[in-house]
């Protein structure tokens, strides 16, 4: 049997309802509640009780119709939950229909990183300051990454700039601070004539006897530049000192037997040469005047025995040899003169 069999038809109506029977009924008021009641009791309530059992039975839901339902292709209830049981195993079984997941079936927080493939999460989908600190892996930073200029001084750290990040002839004159290159900055060498301004060495810049013979420019020292006393004989090359060198000098004789008469100034010192014109032998003296003005000879070399008398002012030499004597008498200080 089926839903469609038990509607009940004009006919079926006509045959058990009031209108097949006479239209005077002659039977008694029993047989005359019968005649109206035939039509429920024989009809309806036969067709309404199979129906019933229809809807009861295990095909009722194979007869039951439904509107199209996007998604799926069944037509009657049966089919639409065979249909959901399917795709609900396909679901079950990863295999749902492309797309068919869509943001309103999500629930907030379901896709978690196991949900998620080897880089789905790309750019587009990262919001503008979602990816802070702690979202970036040790060293995922490179160079690549780094956009041009974009590291500005306040991201380096102190002493960040070693010498290896340093392009060659990168620290310009503009990037060094003033007074930055110190001592410990110059390499040894680096600092050759023409990096040294006029005039920058003075006195105090010069090590002790930094200035070798090397050093100083031909005719560069002057009398002024050389202390008094300084040149000792050592200093003076042979056959150097002439005439025109001598402080004060003077050439005389003395006669045979005659002595030496020397006048002196305080503080004066000579050189007296004498030789003897009878057999050539010779003489140096020593001649010093002491601050109060105390003349004394002093004996330097081939001279023998010989003595001198000093007063204030005056210096008498005795040679020892008597013959006449012809004198040179040079003066390295004050005034020593021949009486």
């Amino acid at each position: 049997m089926s839903f469609e069999a038990q509607k009940i038809t004009d006919a079926e109506i006509a045959a058990a309802g009031v209108q097949s029977r006479p239209n005077k009924l002659t039977g008694t008021a029993q047989q005359n509640k019968a005649v109206f009641d035939a039509l429920v009791k024989n009809l309806v309530k036969i067709k309404l009780n199979a129906l019933v059992d229809e809807l009861l039975g295990g095909n009722a839901a194979g007869q039951i119709g439904i509107d199209t339902v996007t998604g799926l292709e069944a037509e009657n209830v049966q089919a639409a939950l065979e249909e959901i049981m399917q795709n609900l195993q396909g679901i079950t079984q990863g295999a749902v229909a492309d797309g068919s997941i869509t943001a309103a079936k999500l629930a907030g927080g379901a896709v978690t990183e196991a949900k998620l493939g080897p880089s789905a999460v790309t750019a587009d989908k990262l919001a503008d300051g979602a990816v802070t600190t702690a979202k970036l892996g040790d060293l995922a930073v490179t160079t690549a990454k780094i956009a041009l200029l974009a590291v500005t001084t306040a991201l380096l750290a102190d002493g960040a700039v070693t010498t290896d990040k340093l392009g060659n002839l990168a620290v310009t004159t503009a990037k060094i601070a003033n007074a930055a290159v110190d001592n410990t900055k110059l390499a040894l060498g680096a600092v050759t004539a023409v990096k040294i301004a006029e005039g920058a060495v003075t006195e105090s810049r010069l090590a002790d006897r930094a200035v070798t013979h090397d050093k100083i420019g031909l005719e560069a020292v002057r009398n002024d530049n050389i202390r008094n006393e300084a040149v000792t004989s050592t200093k003076i090359a042979d056959n150097n000192v002439l005439f025109d060198h001598l402080f004060n000098f003077s050439v005389f004789d003395v006669a045979a037997n005659a002595n030496i008469k020397l006048n002196t100034t305080a503080g004066s010192r000579a050189i007296l040469f004498t030789v003897s014109t009878a057999d050539s032998s010779n003489c140096v003296y020593g001649v010093n005047s002491n601050a109060s003005n105390s003349p004394e000879a002093v004996g330097i070399a081939n001279c023998g025995a010989f003595s001198y008398e000093a007063t204030a002012g005056f210096l008498q030499i005795t040679p020892a040899n008597s013959g006449a004597k012809s004198c040179l008498l040079i003066v390295l200080a004050g005034s020593v003169t021949a009486a």
